[in-house]
């Protein structure tokens, strides 16, 4: 049976990549998208892709097992404005990576510690844990509307 997951997984991925691909990006990539360190199920977050594309909002995905220090350099690199964390089981949701996002030179504005393996009860402060993928959307979308706004004089 596991390659029968393994199928529609992959069937499911390439219809989220292609809605991702088609969605245009309203300016330059401010949400960047990982896995945490170990974990291996990004379904998730290719599910979140989609939905940021088809709202316009830019996005950098870095996918399944991002260990720590990549994940770091990444967003020294690239500047995010929030960074989604996914982990799907409490294996590989490990805070430390959360409050290395947090305490990081480059900090984004946003840490969402998503999926079920988050125990919201361990979280960092300053770290968000959407409750679906509705809200991750809804808050992902906020930041970056905030950011294309003009300042006011």
């Amino acid at each position: 049976m596991i390659e029968v997951e393994h199928l529609v997984s992959r069937c499911v991925s390439a219809a989220l990549g292609a809605v991702a691909s088609a969605g245009p990006a309203s300016g330059p990539p401010r949400v960047l998208l990982a896995c945490a360190d170990e974990e291996q199920h990004s379904l998730a977050l290719e599910a979140l892709a989609a939905a940021l594309a088809e709202a316009g909002v830019g996005y950098r995905m870095l996918g399944a097992r991002v260990p720590v220090t990549a994940l770091l350099a990444a967003v020294d690199r690239t500047g995010p404005a929030a960074v989604v964390l996914w982990s799907q089981t409490r294996a590989t949701a490990d805070p430390a990576q959360l409050t290395a996002l947090l305490t990081a030179p480059s900090r984004p504005l946003l840490v969402l510690a998503s999926g079920p393996g988050w125990p919201a009860r361990s979280l960092p402060a300053g770290v968000v844990r959407p409750s679906d993928l509705t809200e991750a959307v809804a808050l992902t979308v906020a930041v970056h509307d905030s950011l294309d706004r003009p300042a006011a004089s």
